[in-house]
């Protein structure tokens, strides 16, 4: 299990820093080969939410912020549409989890994907 991979390669450094798509395809061919993980949960928030929940976060807690909540709106829109557009391309192992509801709901609805994809029981039936 991970919680990053090549996926995020592709958001962060594709569409995030506008690396080349090719480049990170020979990237993760030549670092990874055929390995993929068997499932990919792309956790979805619209940036605003995500800003509003940093700032709370920082007011709450007083914690520094990670290198990715000190960049602009404009990045985190294009890693966010990086996420939707690589999940598009690999649906078969990428799923999107809208996540501005409450965190037992989300937590909820993950499980249920992951649950689904490795045929297990739920604990709900």
């Amino acid at each position: 299990m991970s919680d990053r991979f090549v996926d995020s390669m592709f958001a962060y450094q594709g569409a995030g820093r506008e690396v080349s798509n090719r480049f990170l395809q020979m990237v993760t061919q030549y670092s990874v080969g055929e390995l993929m993980p068997d499932l990919t949960v792309v956790c979805d928030v619209d940036v605003d939410t995500a800003n509003a929940r940093i700032e709370g976060r920082s007011l709450e807690g007083g914690g520094l912020r990670t290198r990715y909540e000190q960049t602009d709106r404009e990045l985190r829109q294009r890693i966010r549409e990086g996420f939707l557009d690589h999940a598009s391309v690999v649906p078969e192992r990428c799923v999107v989890v809208d996540t501005t509801d409450p965190q037992d709901q989300v937590a909820a609805r993950i499980w249920s994907v992951i649950a689904e994809r490795l045929d297990v029981d739920d604990g709900e039936g």
